[in-house]
């Protein structure tokens, strides 16, 4: 499973959204999808969002006015992990995965 947190400019702009594995969700204002109602720049269906094992994948829809922003560039369709994060006007939307999902870190080797 994964977890995406909303964090928008307001202290009080926050939902959390849970992904279960190939669970795909419609982020935007409409209240038939996730809806994150307190950010204008968010189309009525902004972004198709699918968990698919240590990946998110996701897919802006057609009649999308305003752009995703990913690694601080726009992006209409991107693949992101754990820790990763998009931003859609002052909202931010950041990745959480179950630590068995998530690729094991690789260890800094010491050479002294």
């Amino acid at each position: 499973m994964a977890e995406i947190i909303a964090q928008g400019a307001e202290r009080t702009s926050q939902s959390r959204r849970t992904l279960r594995t190939r669970e795909t969700v419609v982020l935007g204002r409409d209240p038939s999808g996730w809806s994150v109602s307190w950010e204008p720049w968010l189309s009525r269906k902004h972004l198709e969002l699918t968990w698919e094992g240590d990946v998110l994948k996701a897919t802006a829809l057609p009649d999308v006015k305003n752009p995703v922003f990913f690694r601080g560039e726009p992006a209409g369709n991107f693949t992101m992990r754990h820790g990763e994060c998009f931003v859609v006007g002052t909202t931010t939307f950041r990745l959480n995965a179950d630590e068995a999902s998530s690729p094991t870190p690789t260890p800094i080797a010491d050479n002294a």
